[in-house]
């Protein structure tokens, strides 16, 4: 009888937990769908764009020369776009269903942790804290990376609130686990968050040690993309020079991006912890929602770091993942402002639910400024040339920066309005090349092979940064006679027309 209780009890639960949990789903693709195709898209994403369209085995084969550790995304988006397609997006959507369902994720566990109301609080936050909205409109797999820890953690949330669950559970953890930090491998370091969980709580002996196998299990799993990724760390070597490891980029890129968003919400995450003190919490009781939020939110930061100060690779986006974690501080801490009633009106809480959000609102709209990728204004230049650009005329970009922030990349994910100019410094297609970019030749070399010899007209594009405009190969074009007749600036790129002659 106990059983058939126990089983009714469930049922009812998800009757209650799950209509809400598929609505705040819907509602938080949808907001996070909407502008995604206004930005132009950025280097990174342009990495994920150009893997995922290369054939599968030119796929496989760059994989072992670099991003192994995005394989996972770049085989899931391979098939994605072979249906739907590269638009900005196409290429976006993806990562907004995943915050989506993320939020619908941590409904169900705020729900389970405290009630309904308190999961629907949990899944808004979830929904639009800065760092997830963002996530949602990246064509990178920071958004799943969020899932996948949600979804981890509302198994053992499961394990423990159901204390006869079947080793079933813990086999579906270690799966999770495994995908998860296959995807990302720092997602893997939600294990340590999840054991720093069980601690507290102390379960069991057979508990730990279902713990201890699974999670051993599903880190073995992922073993040989961490071990391929360790030879190819040094592509994150430009980290050393980012300065990503200080108090703003902490404090407040990290999770809230914004100034004024992070102050309300370190206020109200403090009032949740607070809150949880003074309610005088001692290991062994029931699992709650600040005693599994902080070392989801604590533990993998700190160990970054600590790995950050052995070799750089810690940058705000990483912790992507410990995203639900923050939208639960806040939302335990909205509840304990609730408890402040006037006239059995909870108006602190109130008041900074509505801070909150007008916070939210501009952040979400400039995530979505045609400007808002790092500044890459990619669109403006296919814009440019292809309204401007004769049949003939040929075209050269700057080569003299890192690969993802090389201009020619607004025509290798846009090929389409560059269609009536001639890629002179093309050698290798991306498609064909060992790393995710195009093989190319400078300027210069350009001209010594005699590609530009029947040539009148050639457009340069070059990259603009922090104001100061390179000038990768024009003292070249000068000495082969060309002339500067055309010139415009976009956001972070330089446009001029050379004519032979300046005629």
């Amino acid at each position: 009888m106990r059983g058939a209780e126990k089983s009714v009890r469930v049922r009812s639960f998800a009757a209650r937990a799950v209509p809400p949990a598929a609505l705040l789903t819907l509602i938080a693709t949808v907001v996070n769908a909407i502008g995604s195709g206004v930005p132009s898209l950025w280097g990174d994403e342009a990495a994920t764009q150009l893997s995922a369209t290369r054939p599968f085995p030119s796929l496989i084969a760059m994989l072992g020369n670099i991003d192994i550790v995005h394989g996972v995304n770049y085989a899931m988006m391979h098939l994605w776009v072979a249906v739907a397609g590269t638009s900005p997006f196409a290429l976006r959507f993806p990562s907004a269903v995943a915050i989506g369902l993320c939020a619908g994720v941590m409904v169900w566990i705020g729900a389970r942790l405290r009630s309904v109301p308190f999961g629907i609080l949990v899944g808004a936050f979830t929904a639009f804290l800065p760092r997830l909205t963002h996530a949602a409109v990246e064509a990178r797999a920071y958004a799943f990376d969020a899932l996948f820890a949600a979804v981890l953690v509302g198994l053992v949330i499961e394990v423990l609130r159901r204390r006869d669950s079947s080793r079933w559970s813990w086999v579906a953890y270690g799966a999770m686990l495994a995908i998860a930090t296959t995807t990302f491998l720092y997602v893997g370091l939600m294990a340590a968050a999840i054991g720093a969980a069980l601690w507290w709580r102390r379960v069991d002996r057979r508990t730990w040690l279902r713990w201890v196998v699974s999670s051993l299990a599903g880190l073995m799993i992922a073993s040989p993309v961490a071990w391929i990724a360790l030879h190819q760390r040094g592509q994150i070597a430009f980290l050393a020079t980012a300065g990503h490891t200080n108090p703003y980029a902490i404090l407040v890129e990290m999770w809230f991006v914004a100034d004024a968003y992070a102050w309300i919400a370190w206020a109200i995450i403090a009032i949740a912890i607070v809150g949880w003190i003074r309610s005088r919490p001692r290991r062994g009781d029931s699992i709650d929602a600040v005693s599994i939020a902080l070392p989801w939110a604590v533990i993998p930061l700190v160990l970054v770091l600590v790995s950050d100060a052995v070799h750089h690779d810690y940058t705000p986006r990483y912790l992507t993942f410990a995203g639900p974690a923050v939208a639960l501080l806040l939302a335990s801490g909205i509840a304990e402002l609730a408890r402040l009633r006037l006239r059995r009106i909870p108006v602190a809480a109130l008041c900074a639910v509505i801070l909150i959000a007008s916070a939210t609102i501009p952040v979400w709209a400039g995530q979505r400024g045609p400007w808002s990728k790092r500044g890459s204004d990619w669109n403006g230049v296919a814009a440019l040339i292809s309204e401007q650009a004769r049949p003939g005329d040929a075209i050269v970009f700057d080569e003299s920066v890192d690969p993802s922030w090389r201009p020619r990349l607004a025509l290798d994910t846009n090929p389409r309005p560059f269609a009536q100019v001639r890629d002179v410094q093309l050698v290798t297609p991306y498609w064909q090349s060992p790393t995710w970019h195009a093989e190319t030749r400078t300027t210069a070399e350009a001209i010594e092979a005699g590609a530009l010899d029947d040539v009148s007209r050639v457009w340069v594009v070059e990259t603009v940064i922090d104001g100061v405009v390179s000038v990768d190969g024009m003292a070249q074009l000068r000495a082969a006679g060309f002339e500067v007749v055309e010139h415009e600036r976009l956001n972070v790129s330089d446009i001029s027309l050379f004519a032979r002659g300046g005629g």
